[in-house]
């Protein structure tokens, strides 16, 4: 982890945004710490430039960033990002600044890391990433070609199944990251949670996400959980899988393949769901022996579940 103890912040990011009421939370979410990886909160700092927006930006965008985040508005404005740029620049404690300057962005999880380590290759170095966006229009001619917020959520819709993935803040507090995974469940164009717990087996341990309220939402959403089989995640887990199964929320078997070969792990998913069951099925029976109940345990070629089939 990135740290540097020299009384301010090492990096000044500075968001330029105008009328972003939609868009500016998740790139604020995206710069805050957990969600930023091998830098500490307080090495950096974010600085908002509200260029003019017809309605000020609410501050409670800002939340996930804690007092590591500033808001400069600036009105009347001119039409360029320029000048709020620069006001940005000018309000900025460190000597290394970013700009974005579109506060529709979502940063990568380690961009600001990776940023600092770069301004080390030059005396004076511009560090640049390269920028994203859905649909295959530039982002520069995007506006003429009729590319809004309507095409955007068009082109979300037209997806078969959209994962939703925790990929960074995995140190998150449970209930900072279970409020996280709850507003993406509720995305309507969600399909399934990825990889829940977050666990790399030997180097990663669970994350703190709260499964029940997470099962919760996911049924009220009609959004899956998977079971990954990719080896070093098995995740969820069979034990995991049980309470799945008591919450009656649907299951998805995933390889988490990113290469052909990758989907040799198919069976590694559908056995750690299976053993979900089985801990199910013996649950049950033990629960009804204790109430004094007739049980018959089924053998492994008899149990059956709605949402999994028959396991063999």
């Amino acid at each position: 982890m990135i740290r540097f103890r020299s009384g301010r912040p090492s990096l000044s990011v500075v968001v330029v945004a105008y009328d972003m009421a939609r868009e500016l939370p998740r790139t604020l979410r995206s710069l805050a710490p957990g969600y930023q990886q091998g830098i500490a909160a307080d090495d950096y700092e974010v600085i908002v430039v509200d260029n003019g927006s017809p309605t000020p930006v609410d501050e409670a965008a800002f939340a996930a960033l804690g007092s590591q985040v500033q808001l400069v508005r600036v009105d009347p404005a001119p039409p360029s990002p320029a000048h709020a740029a620069n006001v940005g620049a000018e309000v900025a404690r460190a000597d290394f600044v970013g700009l974005l300057i579109d506060g529709a962005r979502i940063a990568s999880p380690r961009v600001l890391a990776h940023a600092l380590l770069a301004r080390h290759v030059a005396a004076r170095p511009v560090v640049a990433t390269l920028g994203w966006h859905l649909g295959t229009t530039l982002h520069a001619n995007a506006g003429e070609a009729g590319y809004d917020r309507a095409a955007e959520d068009r082109l979300l819709a037209e997806l078969d199944w959209v994962q939703a993935s925790v990929h960074g803040g995995q140190r998150m507090p449970a209930r900072e990251l279970t409020k996280r995974v709850e507003e993406a469940l509720r995305n309507q164009h969600v399909s399934c949670l990825s990889h829940p717990k977050g666990r790399l087996i030997n180097y990663r341990p669970e994350n703190a996400l709260d499964l029940g309220r997470v099962f919760e939402v996911a049924l009220e959403e009609d959004v899956a959980v998977e079971v990954n089989g990719l080896p070093n995640r098995l995740d969820l887990s069979g034990e995991h899988v049980r309470h799945v199964l008591d919450a009656g929320v649907t299951i998805v078997c995933s390889t988490d393949g990113h290469a052909p070969a990758s989907l040799g792990y198919m069976p590694l998913s559908v056995h750690t769901a299976r053993r979900g069951v089985n801990f199910a099925g013996a649950l049950a029976a033990r629960r009804a022996a204790e109430r004094g109940a007739q049980v018959s345990l089924l053998n492994k070629t008899q149990l059956r579940h709605p949402r999994l089939g028959t396991a063999r």
